[in-house]
């Protein structure tokens, strides 16, 4: 019989965790190269780039109250040859932040049946003046609101593209480990079916020069046949964790992306354990800068607002206007007291409701909104605290889990080199030696599913601090 050396079968019992996991650095696709690739353009990640611009264009929208604007109105009736009336007015009206309006124009009107109210001399007038609010609107009126609003919006839909990305991101991580599992598993599968059929072959060997009964032959036949079936599974897991990481990859012009066969996971990188202080950083890190936490924060910045708005909406509306008229722009009066008792037109306007129901009613709505928002704020705050401990527990529980595994993994791994070596020696059968090297894999397995699973807590805990994944 021909000698099988105890050297070329532990070397072949290593190839499981040498050439398994050996990798060249050209053909390696790391989590940070797939990373920057959906940031930049990945269709999702281009909604959530949007955000920005849409929230400048609702704050700009909320500017526009305060635009300057140009008015122009004619209408001129006339019937039968008779000149009923022509009115024309046009001026410029400028909003002011704290609450007047400015307004410059001119304005002519005349006929036969003109209102006697609106009749100006054949040149015309012009006029200068303002209405100011003393009532409600010049504490505070919609326009302020909707600008202050519009702010806290912007600030908004940046902390929602921020929570976008990151959730995008904390998937892409995770499927991109499930692949590196899935590769791993492959891996030990293809060279678990190795040296199952070397196992057969040496048994056909031992077998014909009268060492092994035709059972062991049998034995060592099974085990190939049960190593390819479990091959062609690990095969197929392979092929559609890789598909599922494709969905994420795309190119310019939303070209879809396909990761290649010939494409390999990184490899896993052990971490020491998060420490109680490290934890405290990321909680604090967390209250102040999670994208839910500010974005929960402008919400509730924008509930007072608006009670703000709906308290000063209990203050009776009262406007004044006045307006200093003449048909000489260029002769202004000598003193201040000439605006007041010559050439003018003042005015005043009031509204109060008598019961105010309408008014209440809404400033009982929006201090019941901003109550339940309040606590909704408590909520999240708690949510968002026992989540990155959660992550933290998960972390450190794998990791202290992987440095048994890898103990356990290198103790089997010994045990079938050992077992292997009694077999060459005829004191072991094709079946023990079978059953060492099985348990020997499954715990190499075990191990890069918990390696797997680190990395996956690792990118959570990331994404529930609330850390930017990728910029």
């Amino acid at each position: 019989m021909k000698k099988i050396s105890k050297r070329k079968n532990i070397l072949l019992l290593l190839l499981v965790t040498t050439q398994a996991f050996s990798q060249t650095a050209d053909s390696t696709l790391f989590l940070k190269d797939v990373l920057k690739q959906v940031y930049q353009y990945h269709p999702l990640a281009a909604q959530a780039k949007n955000l920005s611009a849409q929230g400048k264009a609702e704050l700009l929208f909320a500017r526009g109250n305060y635009d300057v604007s140009f008015e122009f109105e004619a209408t001129q009736k006339v019937f039968k040859g008779t000149d009923y009336y022509s009115y024309i007015d046009q001026g410029l009206k400028v909003p002011t932040w704290f609450g007047p309006e400015l307004k410059a124009g001119f304005e002519r009107n005349n006929g036969q049946y003109i209102n006697p109210s609106d009749y100006t001399p054949p040149e015309g007038l012009a006029y200068i003046g303002f209405y100011l609010p003393i009532g409600r609107n010049l504490i505070y009126d919609e326009r302020r609101a909707a600008v202050q609003q519009g702010k806290l919006g912007q600030n908004m839909a940046e902390n929602e593209k921020i929570k976008l990305i990151n959730k995008l991101a904390a998937t892409v991580a995770k499927d991109y480990w499930d692949w590196y599992y899935q590769y791993k598993k492959y891996q030990v599968s293809k060279n678990a079916y190795k040296i199952s059929e070397f196992n057969y072959v040496a048994s056909v060997e031992r077998f014909k020069a009268g060492d092994l009964a035709s059972i062991d032959t049998t034995e060592a036949s099974t085990g190939v046949q049960q190593r390819y079936i479990e091959l062609n599974s690990a095969q197929n897991d392979l092929q559609n964790a890789r598909l599922t990481l494709s969905t994420h990859m795309w190119g310019s012009d939303f070209m879809p992306l396909e990761i290649q066969d010939y494409m390999k996971p990184q490899n896993y990188t052990s971490s020491a354990q998060i420490s109680h202080k490290e934890l405290e950083e990321k909680l604090g890190y967390t209250k102040l800068y999670h994208p839910e936490i500010l974005k929960m924060q402008g919400k509730v910045r924008q509930l007072e607002l608006e009670k703000k708005l709906r308290t000063v909406s209990l203050i009776p509306n009262i406007i004044t206007s006045y307006r200093y008229l003449t048909n000489d722009p260029l002769n202004t009066p000598k003193t201040s007291s000439d605006y007041l008792q010559n050439n003018y037109k003042i005015g005043l306007y009031i509204y109060q409701p008598l019961l105010w129901r309408k008014d209440r009613a809404k400033y009982q709505l929006a201090k019941l909104k901003l109550q339940n928002i309040q606590s909704e704020q408590h909520q999240l705050n708690r949510d968002l605290e026992i989540g990155v401990r959660s992550a933290v527990n998960d972390v450190n529980n794998l990791d202290s889990l992987i440095i048994i595994q890898e103990k356990v993994s290198q103790s089997y791994q010994r045990l079938a080199i050992a077992e292997r070596a009694k077999f060459e020696n005829g004191e072991s059968t094709i079946f023990m030696v079978n059953s060492r090297e099985t348990k020997s894999l499954e715990t190499l397995i075990k191990l890069e599913e918990l390696r797997a699973k680190h990395e996956k807590s690792r990118a959570y805990l990331q994404y529930a601090t609330g850390e930017k994944a990728i910029e």
